[in-house]
């Protein structure tokens, strides 16, 4: 997120932030475990081919990395503001 967005939330809306970009960071960890326990199941029984499917772990890293490094920096400004205050 860019600081002059970041500056102008309140810290009630930039938590409400933290909270749905955790949410939608922990789905996709959990749809890239499934289907990475799918990927191997399917290695393992034999079926698997290799082809434009093999990207899709890569397109969840592309979705994941983005919104870890958001959520990283709403908790450091969360922080800072929170410093300040006391």
């Amino acid at each position: 997120m860019k600081k002059e967005l970041l500056d102008k939330l309140s810290n009630e809306e930039l938590e409400k932030k933290i909270k749905s970009a955790t949410s939608v960071l922990s789905v996709t960890i959990v749809l890239l475990i499934l289907y990475g326990v799918y990927m191997f199941y399917k290695m393992f029984e034999g079926t698997w081919e290799i082809g434009p499917q093999t990207a899709i772990p890569f397109l969840f890293l592309a979705v994941m990395l983005p919104n870890w490094v958001n959520i990283k920096n709403m908790k450091e400004e969360l922080q800072k503001r929170n410093g300040t205050d006391s």
